[in-house]
């Protein structure tokens, strides 16, 4: 089995992948690429990196249409990783890694923003 890191720049190759395929309307293949950074941030097992694939995943969805679906996606995932910043504030949480400081402001409060935009863009 791959490596964490490995998995995660797999995830973040085929994010760049979805994204570019998207922007040249080929629908078909994009999800095929969002697919596979979702798969691959999962068994990364990195909040941050599923966060970021969750994000290509929204936009196919808004691309094709199921805006319904994407505000959802962008909601659950926003409400995920509002958990994690708030699992990581707290002292001995199991998330937190010893002998690394508390960020302040969760890393991923930018793709909370941006999930959040695309919900706000979907409604």
């Amino acid at each position: 089995m791959p490596g964490s890191r490995a998995l995660r720049l797999s995830a973040e190759a085929h994010h760049v992948a979805a994204s570019i395929l998207l922007k040249l309307g080929d629908q078909g293949l994009a999800w095929v690429a969002a697919d596979r950074s979702m798969q691959a941030a999962r068994a990364s097992q990195d909040p941050l990196t599923a966060g970021s694939s969750a994000r290509i995943i929204t936009h196919a969805l808004m691309s094709s249409g199921h805006l319904g679906a994407a505000m959802s996606t962008a909601s659950n995932l926003a409400a995920r990783l509002d958990s994690l910043g708030r699992d990581r504030a707290q002292p001995g949480s199991r998330r937190r890694v010893p002998g690394l400081p508390v960020p302040r402001p969760c890393p991923g409060a930018t793709i909370r923003r941006d999930l959040i935009g695309v919900a706000a863009q979907a409604a």
